[in-house]
């Protein structure tokens, strides 16, 4: 595919690698963020608002592909994360450009049974009801013949660039440095994770096929593993013997009384009292692309968090 791949919130967790898988394929590349990125080597890169009809007919102008990997932040995401999806769908639209969208699993809300891309969502709580929202709106978009749209689910992400999640690189740097690590939920759960770099590689694939649109599609990712196992892999890395002790519930929700990121975790609470697992046997019959070990994963991510250090 040789037209132009738009890479909306390219210095994001997810963003950053699509731009790197995209370039690894030599594709024409558009970085976009709200502010210039010093750091952008291949392509070109634009400023603006994605969220506002004329700079998303700006910053989408010319796409093949348009791949939308903004976040932002929490104080404004119920309000913000709309209003940049409406207005990048009616950016694409005008290019007539393809979409993929990167997205998570918090729409479907507390399952007790493996995730497939058909599990009924029962979203319970603001961020999974906005996540369910928000992803209709791009698949009523594909209904309606506006922009074809191609949805990439991915679970808890890792890797090198991840700092805002579970396995952030603060997480990772602790288990490194055999420091305890005090965790919510069931330490012994299994857990399925994204390697983020295999988020990117799918999402690129996606954008690429003929016939991806119009659906849901849960990226590659490795077999599931617990919390306590990650930290004990994570601290054997360095030569360490870190431990992992669970925080009670009653904690958990004492210390978000004072702490806004602790009152998000409680929210999403249901995603680590129990086994979280998740299916890619779709994406995998039609594409060839596997997902990472989580011991290559692991230390990739070690690789990156001890540079950071440095």
């Amino acid at each position: 595919m040789s037209g132009l791949h738009v890479v909306v919130g390219a210095r994001g967790q997810i963003g950053r690698h699509v731009v790197r898988a995209l370039a690894e394929s030599d594709r024409r590349i558009r970085t976009v963020a709200r502010s210039p990125m010093t750091t952008v080597s291949t392509g070109e890169h634009a400023c603006g608002d994605i969220g506002d009809l004329n700079d998303a007919a700006r910053l989408c102008a010319g796409a093949e592909v348009v791949y939308a990997c903004f976040g932002g932040p929490h104080r404004t995401w119920a309000s913000e994360f709309p209003r940049m999806s409406a207005g990048l769908l009616a950016g694409a639209a005008r290019a007539g450009a393809r979409v993929v969208f990167a997205d998570n699993l918090y729409a479907y809300g507390p399952q007790d049974s493996v995730l497939h891309e058909h599990t009924t969502s029962r979203p319970v709580g603001r961020k999974p009801r906005l996540r369910a929202e928000v992803a209709e709106m791009f698949l009523a978009a594909h209904r309606r013949g506006d922009v074809r749209v191609a949805i990439a689910r991915a679970s808890d992400l890792y890797g090198p660039g991840v700092d805002n999640a579970m396995l952030s690189a603060r997480f990772v740097a602790t288990a490194l440095a055999g420091r305890t690590s005090y965790l919510p939920g069931d330490l012994d759960a299994p857990h399925t994770f994204s390697f983020v770099p295999d988020v990117a590689r799918a999402m690129v694939e996606l954008g690429a096929s003929d016939d991806a649109w119009g659906e849901i599609w849960h990226v590659p990712s490795a077999p599931a593993v617990s919390l306590r196992s990650l930290v004990e892999q994570i601290a054997a890395l360095s030569g360490a013997r870190a431990r992992v002790i669970r925080l009670p519930e009653l904690v958990v929700r004492l210390a978000g009384v004072f702490d806004p990121q602790i009152r998000e975790l409680i929210e999403m609470a249901f995603q680590w009292d129990r086994p979280y697992l998740v299916s890619h046997a779709k994406f995998a019959a039609r594409f060839a692309t596997e997902a990472t070990s989580i011991a290559q994963g692991l230390r990739t991510t070690r690789d990156w968090v001890t540079a950071l250090e440095r």
